[in-house]
């Protein structure tokens, strides 16, 4: 049987980056989701959430199980409130006239490239786990740790990719709080 594969129409500039990048959504730049109360708990509940709460907030995991290669399967269709309003830098930026277009797609692209290398270095040591980058790189460590090896010297190359990976997410990508606001959990 074949799967047919439909990518999402592509209206404007932003929908373009999302769907080259999806960083967002893989559990690269975060953990969690919140949920917010416009969100339909049993919407949620049919599209495969599983909701938690933290600190009398609701989130869900991510990687999103929606998500394949860089494209959300449910774009078109409903999705939670967090996924239609979420602006990394890289996108508020190119929104503020900061960034051209190619500019923002180069940065993206780049790191997309770094984030798919760290990636390929990790899978092949997490069980099938489909977990964030950052629970990810605890578990390989602790792993390597409980063998007394030490991920630095076993993984030279994973340690410099991830590195700057997460130098170009907290450069590009992350949104810097405002000083009146208060800290996320």
């Amino acid at each position: 049987m074949t799967t047919i594969h439909l990518e999402p129409a592509v209206t404007s500039p932003a929908q373009s980056l999302c769907m080259r990048c999806g960083l967002c959504c893989d559990g690269t730049l975060f953990e969690w989701a919140r949920v917010v109360p416009d969100d339909d708990p049993a919407q949620l509940d049919a599209g495969g959430f599983v909701l938690q709460t933290h600190r009398d907030r609701q989130r869900f995991e991510l990687p999103c199980h929606h998500q394949q290669s860089r494209i959300c399967t449910i774009y078109q269709q409903w999705r939670p409130s967090v996924c239609h309003h979420f602006k990394c830098g890289v996108l508020r930026r190119m929104e503020a006239g900061e960034l051209s277009v190619d500019e923002a797609q180069a940065l993206i692209l780049r790191t997309v490239k770094v984030a798919d290398r760290v990636w390929a270095q990790l899978r092949p040591h997490l069980d099938d786990q489909i977990i964030p980058l950052k629970a990810s790189m605890q578990s390989l460590q602790s792993r390597l740790t409980e063998q007394g090896s030490s991920i630095h010297a076993t993984f030279a190359s994973l340690m410099l990719d991830y590195a700057a990976l997460q130098r170009y997410l907290d450069r590009d990508f992350r949104i810097k709080p405002d000083k009146d606001t208060p800290p996320e959990d």
